[in-house]
C-alpha cells in the first residue's frame, strides 16, 4: 500500500491501531468467558453456566476477546455447536424440596 500511495502521490498513513499489536473490535465481547472451572471462567466449553444446569451463554459475552474486526460468524458458529449439544444434553429436570 505504501508503493501504490506513493505512485498515485499521496502519502501512507499505517493505521494506528495496528501499533498495538492485537486484534480490535468496536464489538461487545467477553464478561462471562469460558474456563475449566467456576475460579477461571463463568462457563464451561459449551457454553453451560458453572453451578447452574441448563443454563447456557451463546453470544460474544462467551469470548474472552477479539477474535477478529467481526465476530459474527465465530459466535454463529459458537451458538450453534452449543445448540447441538444442549439438544443432545436433553432437558433438566430439578426436584423442588
Amino acid at each position: 500500500m505504501e508503493d501504490l500511495a506513493e505512485e498515485m502521490g499521496g502519502k501512507y498513513h499505517r493505521n494506528p491501531l495496528t501499533l498495538l499489536s492485537r486484534v480490535i473490535t468496536v464489538h461487545p465481547l467477553g464478561g462471562a468467558s469460558m474456563g475449566t472451572d467456576i475460579a477461571t471462567g463463568v462457563i464451561d466449553e459449551w457454553g453451560e453456566v458453572f453451578n447452574h444446569p441448563g443454563l447456557y451463554v451463546a453470544d460474544g459475552a462467551a469470548l474472552p476477546g477479539p477474535v477478529g474486526a467481526n465476530p459474527s460468524l465465530t459466535i454463529a458458529a459458537f451458538a450453534d455447536r452449543l445448540a447441538e449439544h444442549a439438544v443432545d444434553a436433553g432437558p433438566v429436570l430439578e426436584t423442588q424440596p
